[in-house]
Formats: structure tokens, sequence, C-alpha cells
């Protein structure tokens, strides 16, 4: 419980140092000591607990003021929205994103020319390069890679807030706060400058991208892509839009919700497989959430959900639910510490939900399945196994439906009338998407006519979930429009709380409800 209390401490303290600032929140800090020391003065386990609390308290306060960005000169921000272009080079950091006019990339280590002179400035920058760039004859589309030494010149734009989206608030939880659309003379001043992991993994993406192209037709392949490697651009804009109306838009947006529910799903093929005497299904669920990780390209939502997703798959393993919320909101802790913009992380907020879901909602669905078949849990047979297993796909999609449910609302304005019926009939084909996209991918690095194979198999997969989705979509009351506030969101979660709370203490309070009766 104590580092329970120590997570909380510091994840409100990074909330109160946006709120409130430094000063008033210290104050503030200092105030509920003073209280609160008087009340423990006695207690001297509970005042140590409390003086550890009020340390991490101040320290989440003061970590948030530290990320405020500066703008002066040394910053790339402070030359924004200027008359006259800049001259700027600056290092591709990430996995560049083709789109259809343009490739989107994020620039890091990036010098601005001042005078006539190269000056080091701290930010990043999202540029928007031209689809076609002059180099691009010395290169295979999509001609810009992770590395990649820029030079070009350009206008730095402030983001701009959009009528329905905040998208500077958006960026700069990235860290970027300076855009550039469609530079001029863009110049490739060398190569291999960034991590070689890194340029090997995303090297290796984009050669299974082209082999995948290769082995599915359309728009089996851009499903099976945006699945496997978050390669969205290629979709159909009617195939986004059945899986957002259903609510299922987490299998085709890699995320921390997606890989929320491929670990809960492989985790119930793992003990339908191998059972749960060995740590077997474990390390399959494991494996199955690191490599998928892996080939998406270690992408920030999907790092933090796999870690997330491994310290709950811990939990499970050793039996103690409150270990795997207390391994949830220490990583949770640990991530806002380093990144604290992540608390108002969408992605973030949506991995963490979804996992407390798997936590706390996941069991008792699971219970009352089994008590519901008549004590599935204890037979055997190949009948009891697959009715365990459909059981365990409907509590976890229904376990992280329900967590994730006022979220999805207050960001997207839309909730599902069918998210869970089309979940359960779509999320069992996920882990084979996965798998059989991964093997038609990695095969055809070497062997095409084999990968082609191996693609009718994939289009398999792909085809059911395309089918399915579109089955639900074209129902009438597949989706509503709905406006939900923060003040409802949190009721949602506190009446959840309660629920959970008074689901626990039933016996204690059926005891409490007699003794009352006998008065």
């Amino acid at each position: 419980m104590a580092l329970i209390y120590l997570s909380l401490s510091w994840l409100i303290g990074v909330y109160l140092g946006s709120s409130i600032g430094l000063a008033w929140g210290l104050a503030l800090v200092a105030v509920a000591g003073v209280l609160i020391l008087v009340l423990l003065l006695r207690r001297r386990r509970a005042l140590l607990l409390f003086g550890l609390c009020l340390i991490l308290l101040s320290g989440g306060i003061a970590r948030y003021q530290a990320t405020i960005p500066t703008w002066d000169e040394n910053a790339l921000q402070f030359y924004n929205d200027r008359e006259n272009p800049a001259q700027i080079e600056g290092l591709v950091a990430a996995d560049p994103d083709p789109g259809e006019k343009s490739t989107a990339l994020r620039l890091e280590q990036i010098k601005i020319k001042m005078d006539g002179e190269w000056r080091e400035v701290s930010g990043a920058a999202l540029i928007y390069a031209p689809r076609f760039p002059d180099f691009g004859a010395e290169r295979d589309f999509p001609y810009y890679r992770y590395g990649d030494l820029l030079r070009f010149e350009g206008y730095l734009e402030t983001p701009p807030e959009l009528e329905d989206f905040d998208w500077a608030e958006y960026l700069a939880r990235q860290g970027i706060y300076s855009i550039i659309r469609y530079p001029d003379n863009v110049e490739l001043v060398a190569s291999g400058q960034g991590s070689k992991p890194l340029e090997w993994l995303y090297g290796l993406r984009a050669d299974m991208s082209q082999a995948l192209d290769r082995s599915l037709s359309e728009p089996q392949n851009s499903l099976a892509q945006a699945v496997l490697l978050g390669k969205r651009s290629g979709l159909p804009l009617e195939l986004k839009e059945d899986f957002a109306s259903i609510g299922t838009a987490h299998i085709i947006a890699v995320s921390g919700l997606h890989v929320s529910i491929v670990a809960g799903i492989v985790l119930s093929l793992g003990v339908y497989l191998f059972g749960r005497r060995r740590p077997t299904y474990l390390l399959f669920a494991l494996t199955a959430v690191w490599l998928y990780a892996m080939l998406t390209g270690f992408r920030p939502p999907v790092f933090r959900a796999a870690i997330m997703g491994s310290l709950w798959l811990f939990g499970d393993y050793i039996g103690r639910p409150r270990s795997a919320l207390t391994a949830l909101l220490l990583a949770a802790a640990i991530m806002v510490g380093i990144q604290p913009l992540l608390l108002w992380d969408a992605s973030f907020q949506l991995s963490f939900a979804a996992m407390a879901g798997l936590v706390f909602l996941t069991p008792k669905f699971q219970d009352l399945g089994a008590k519901a078949l008549g004590g599935i849990s204890e037979k055997t047979g190949w009948r009891a196994s697959s009715a365990r297993f459909a059981i365990d796909i409907l509590s976890v999609t229904l376990g992280a439906i329900l967590f994730t449910l006022p979220l999805i609302a207050f960001y997207f304005d839309r909730i599902s009338i069918v998210a869970l019926p089309a979940n359960f009939f779509i999320l069992p084909a996920v882990p084979g998407i996965i798998i059989t996209a991964a093997l038609a991918g990695v095969v055809g690095l070497f062997a095409l006519p084999l990968a082609q194979v191996l693609g009718w198999v994939a289009w398999l997969f792909t085809t059911y979930a395309i089918k399915v989705s579109e089955l639900f979509s074209a129902l009438p009351f597949a989706s509503v429009d709905v406006e939900v506030g923060m003040p409802l969101v949190c009721t949602y979660y506190v009446l959840i709380a309660i629920a959970l709370w008074l689901i626990a203490k039933r016996r204690q309070l059926r005891r409490w409800l007699a003794k009352r009766r006998n008065i």
C-alpha cells in the first residue's frame, strides 16, 4: 500500500504543478503538512509515510514546473512566426510517416543559421517535407530515413489550435512547439547519424512493409500494416470510419489500449494452450507483447503500454491483483516523472484505464462467467476449455471497454452501442493478423513466393475483421454522438470505485446489516 500512496502523491504533485504553480503548490503542501502532522504525532510509521508523500508531492510540483519551455534565443520556438524563412539543419529522430502529399518528420538536434553562423537550439520540430525531395532519385520510396541529417529553408510556425482539436497542446506533449510546412531546398547532408539499433529496427519495418505490399491485396494489406506496424496512411477512409463507429478503432490505431487488449487475449490463449501450472503461458504473453512493441517501432504509447502490460501480467502470475495495481501506479509515476506532460496524454490515460479494467473488472467477469456456466473453471475437456477461452475474451473486452468508455466519450465525442459484441467477434482475429502478417513480412525478406502463400492466411484473418466491421457499422444504431465533460468522467470512475469497494466488503456489509436488523 505504501507504494500506492507514494506513486499517487507524485502524480497528484505533477497535476498540481500545472494547475496552481510552484509557489502556491508548495504553500498548499506546507499547510496540509502542518495540519496532518498534528494528527499523526503519535503514529511513527504513518508519520514517516506521510512525510515521504509530502516530499514526492512537492517533487511532482517542481518537476512539472521544470518542464515549462523557455522562450529565449536558445530555444527553437523563439524564432516562430517570423517574416523571413530560416536556414535549418536537423536530425530525423523518428520513423518518417509518409502521407499522400508530404512526409511528416520529427527533427531534433537542430541548428539554425543566424548572421551567417550556425547556432544550436533546444527543442524539436515537426516538418511536413515534400513527398519527392531533390535527393529522391538516389533512394527508393519513402526517400527519407531515420538518422538522416537534413538541411533546408523554411518558415517556423507555432502550431495552431484547430476548431475541434487542440493541436498545439497535442504536439507540446511530445516536446514539439514548432512546425515547418513544405520547406525549400531540402538537402541530405549525411545519413546513418542516429542510433544504430533504431536504424536497424526502422529499416526492418520498412522492408517488412514492402514485403506485405507484395504479399497481400488491398484493403487487407493496409489493415495488416496498420495492426502490425502502425502504418495507417494507406487505410481507406471508409474502413477507418467503420472501425471508429463500432468502437474498434484501437485495432487500427496502434496504442496502449490495443496493447492491453492483445496482452489479455494472448494471456487467455496461453492459459488455454499451456495451463497455469508452469510460467510458459506468461512467457508466451510477454513475448507477444514485446515483439508487437518492437514491430511498431517502439512508439512511445506502445512502449509505455508494453511496460504496463508486463507488470500487469506479472501481477496476474503471482495471483495478487493489488500487486498489479501497485506496479501500474509505480510505472505511471516513473513515466510521468520522465515526461510530465504524459499525464494529459489521451493514449497514456487510455492505456492506464484499460490496464486498470483488466486488473479490477476482468477477474470478476471471469468468475461470474464460470459460475453462470456451472463452475466451468473446474471442468476438463475441449468444450470446457473453449468455453473458458470465450469467457476470458469477453471478460477482457468488457473490462477494458467499461474502464475506457468515459475517456473515449470525452476525447472523441462518440461512443459505440455495439462495441462489446463487435470487439468480441473481431479481437480473436487480432493475434492471427499480427502473427500471420509478421510471418509474411519476415519471410518476404528472403522468399517472396512463400510469403505470398502466408499472405493468403493473413488475408483470411484481415478479411474476417473487415467483414465484421462492415456488418456492425451498417447497423443504424452502431454509434451515437455524445458530449461528456470531465466532471461526469470523474463521477463515473468514483461510482466504479464505490461499486468495487462494496463488492470487496460485501461480507462485512452483510454482517453489519444483519446486526442492524437484530437491534
